[in-house]
């Protein structure tokens, strides 16, 4: 128990040693038009969830350095983040932008015409 309270440390040491760096990839990966709705400090808590439940595995290969490491599971912690919040839901990039006048119309349309349906017949 206790070594895995010390890895959890030496993680935790190495997740604050490349936090900048790691969310300023993030935030120049992230849509603009999800940067509304996806927070990078959230995607890089997520990340580090992914990493404690790979670090052992991440010790024993050591074929890539630390950096690298946290990078590729924060990469594709950004990519489900993504994944989840343009599912099912509308995509702002293929909307057609509403006519200038488009607001001035719709009011007109909703304004009664001062025909009663009495009159109308």
């Amino acid at each position: 128990m206790e070594s895995s309270l010390g890895s959890m440390a030496v993680l935790g040491q190495l997740l604050d040693r490349h936090r900048e760096k790691l969310l300023g990839a993030i935030r120049r990966r992230i849509d603009p038009a999800l940067s509304v709705r996806l927070d990078p400090e959230d995607v890089l808590n997520n990340a580090y969830l992914v990493a404690q439940r790979k670090y052992a595995e991440f010790r024993e290969s050591g074929t890539i350095s630390p950096f690298a490491w946290l990078y590729g599971i924060a990469r594709d912690c950004l990519i489900d983040a993504w994944r989840r919040e343009t599912r099912d839901r509308r995509d702002l990039a293929r909307e057609m932008p509403w006519p200038a006048d488009s607001i001035a119309q719709l009011g007109l349309g909703l304004r009664a015409s001062g025909t009663s349906p009495s009159e109308a017949v």
